[in-house]
C-alpha cells in the first residue's frame, strides 16, 4: 500500500494517503514531512463542447496548418490527406491572411473547409459551398461565398461533413470526456449544439458516458437557437429524459481571431467592426416579448449568448432584465471586450458570467489585426473587484472554462493568474474558485501546483496545447466520489 503526503489546499492542512488501488485512506497529520503532492478542487468547465470538439478533432481528424499563411504548403498538406482518404477534409488553423479562396480548392473531389483558430471563420470549395446554400435558412447572418464563409454558414458546413461521421462521432465523444474527467474536470456544460447529428450523438454518447463513469459529468446541454425553434418541444423532452438540463445559445457575434466580434468602441487596424448575428429584431419590443413568451410556454429558464465584442454585450444588456421578469436567466459567453461603463452595469445586475481565462492570450496572437483593442482582452480582476463590489452575499455569479481551447482547465487557470496585462492578474485562488467542481477534488504534483503562478505564459503560449498538456500531466488522481466520512469543506 503505498503512502504519500499532500497539502490540502481546501483545508489549509497536510493528510497522508494511504494508497489501496484506486481508493485512498486519508488521515490528518501533524508533520514537517516534506508534501510531494496538493489536493485541490476538480474543475468544472462551464463553456466546452464534448460532442462539436470530439466531432471535429476526432472523427473528421483535421488537417493541422498551424497558421502558416503559405498557400503552397496548406495546398501540400490538403493533397497528402486526400491521397489518404475519400472522407470529407477539414483544415484547422486556417489563418485569413493566408488568402485562398474556394477557386484554390477546385482540385479536390470532397468537400474541403479550411477553419480558422477561433471557429469563426475559414473558407469552403465550391462543392461544399453549393451543399450549403442548398440547406441555408433565412435566419442566418454573414456571408458564404467564394472568398470565405462566416459563423453561421461555416456550421451548417461543419454539420453537412458531420453526417458523414456519425458513427465515429459517439465513440470519440465517450473517448473525449472520459479523457477529460482524467485531466480533472467532473463537470462540464455542454454549450452549443449546432446540427441535428450532434443532437443524435449527444443523447446516445450521454447515455453511455454516465454507465461508464457511474456519474453523469455533463450537468446542462444548449442548444443552438435556430435548431431549437425548429422543434422546441423535442429538445426539452429529450433532455428531460437524460436528465439534463437544457437551455438555448445565441451566437451574437463572432471572434477576435475572425475580426468578426462586434465592436461599438474602436475598431480593428483594417477600419472594421465586426458584425452582429443576434438571431432576433432586438429593436422590435414585441418581438423580443415573442421570443421570451416562446421560450416561457416551453420551460426553458436558461438563455446563454455569446458576445465578444462590446456592441454585442450592450445589446445584451439592454435586455437581460426583461428575460429575467419572466424567470429567464441570461447569461454572457465570453465577454471578452466590455466597456468599463458595461462592467458596471453587469456587476450592478449581478449577470451571470461564463469567461475563458485562457483568451487572455489573444493580447499577443491577435495583436496584428485588433491593434489597440488588446489592452481591453478580458478584463478579469476588474471584473471580479466590480461583481464583489456590488454584490450582497460575497457568491459572484462568475464562472470560468475553456471553450476548449485548449481543453485544459489548468491551462486556463495559468492564463488568469499570469495574465499578460499585469493589472488584470487575479489570484490563483480566485481562478481555482470559479472553476472549481465542489463535488470532487484532485491529487496534484506539486511541482506543477506550484508552477501556475509563475508560468511563462509568453513561451508557453507558442505551443499552448503541448504546455497545457503537461500542466495536465501533474494530475495522479480524480476523486468524484469522496471516501465517507470525507469532505474537502472542513478539516479531515
Amino acid at each position: 500500500m503505498k503512502r504519500l503526503v499532500a497539502y490540502n489546499a481546501v483545508n489549509k492542512c497536510k493528510v497522508a494517503l494511504s494508497m489501496n488501488k484506486t481508493t485512498p485512506l486519508v488521515e490528518h497529520i501533524s508533520t514537517n514531512e516534506r508534501h510531494t503532492h496538493v489536493i485541490t478542487h476538480s474543475h468544472h468547465d462551464s463553456h466546452t463542447h464534448p460532442i462539436l470538439y470530439s466531432l471535429f478533432f476526432g472523427a473528421l481528424n483535421p488537417v493541422m496548418l498551424n497558421e502558416t499563411t503559405d498557400k503552397q504548403e496548406i495546398l501540400r498538406k490538403l493533397r497528402a490527406r486526400a491521397k489518404e482518404t475519400d472522407a470529407p477534409i477539414v483544415a484547422y488553423e486556417y489563418k485569413l491572411t493566408a488568402e485562398l479562396t474556394s477557386k484554390d480548392l477546385e482540385e479536390f473531389n470532397g468537400y474541403v473547409l479550411l477553419v480558422d483558430s477561433s471557429m469563426h471563420s475559414g473558407v469552403a470549395n465550391a462543392k461544399l459551398l453549393l451543399e450549403v446554400m442548398k440547406r441555408k435558412s433565412r435566419e442566418m447572418i454573414g456571408s458564404c461565398d467564394h472568398e470565405g464563409i462566416s459563423e453561421d454558414f461555416q456550421f451548417l458546413a461543419l454539420g453537412i461533413m458531420e453526417e458523414q461521421v456519425k458513427d465515429k462521432g459517439v465513440e470519440e465523444a465517450v473517448k473525449w470526456v472520459r479523457q477529460r474527467i482524467k485531466q480533472g474536470t467532473t463537470s462540464m456544460d455542454e454549450k452549443i449544439i449546432l446540427t441535428d447529428t450532434e443532437w443524435e450523438i449527444f443523447k446516445v454518447a450521454a447515455k453511455r458516458i454516465e454507465h461508464e463513469a457511474g456519474f453523469q459529468p455533463i450537468r446542462s446541454v444548449y442548444v443552438r437557437n435556430d435548431l431549437f425553434v425548429k422543434n422546441p418541444e423535442r429538445y426539452v423532452l429529450e433532455g428531460e429524459s437524460l436528465g439534463i438540463r437544457v437551455g438555448v445559445k445565441w451566437v451574437g457575434d463572432g471572434g477576435l481571431g475572425s475580426k468578426t466580434a462586434a465592436l461599438g468602441d474602436g475598431t480593428y487596424v483594417d477600419g472594421t467592426r465586426g458584425h452582429l448575428t443576434i438571431p432576433i429584431n432586438h429593436q422590435n419590443f414585441q418581438a423580443v416579448e415573442d421570443y421570451i413568451n416562446m421560450l416561457r410556454d416551453h420551460g426553458i429558464t436558461d438563455l446563454a449568448v455569446h458576445a465578444i465584442g462590446d456592441k454585442t454585450i450592450g445589446i445584451v444588456l439592454d435586455m437581460v432584465s426583461r428575460f429575467n421578469r419572466a424567470g429567464i436567466t441570461v447569461s454572457i459567453e465570453h465577454f471578452e471586450l466590455p466597456t468599463q461603463r458595461q462592467i458596471y452595469e453587469a456587476a450592478r445586475m449581478q449577470v451571470p458570467l461564463n469567461m475563458q481565462l485562457n483568451y487572455s492570450t489573444e493580447v499577443w496572437r491577435y495583436a496584428q489585426w485588433a491593434g489597440r483593442l488588446v489592452d481591453r482582452i478580458n478584463p478579469v480582476k476588474r471584473i471580479l473587484d466590480s461583481y464583489s463590489n456590488h454584490s450582497r452575499n460575497g457568491k459572484l455569479p462568475i464562472r470560468f472554462g475553456t471553450d476548449g481551447m485548449p481543453q485544459s482547465m489548468l491551462w486556463a487557470i495559468a492564463c488568469g493568474v499570469n495574465h499578460p496585462i499585469k493589472e488584470q492578474r487575479i489570484t490563483l485562488e480566485q481562478a481555482i474558485e470559479h472553476s472549481k467542481d465542489t463535488n470532487g477534488v484532485i491529487l496534484l504534483k506539486r511541482g506543477v501546483y506550484d508552477s501556475l503562478p509563475k508560468l511563462d505564459l509568453r513561451g508557453a503560449a507558442v505551443n499552448r496545447e503541448a504546455s497545457s498538456a503537461l500542466l495536465d500531466s501533474g494530475v495522479d488522481m480524480v476523486i468524484r466520489k469522496l471516501p465517507v466520512g470525507y469532505s474537502v469543506s472542513v478539516n479531515v
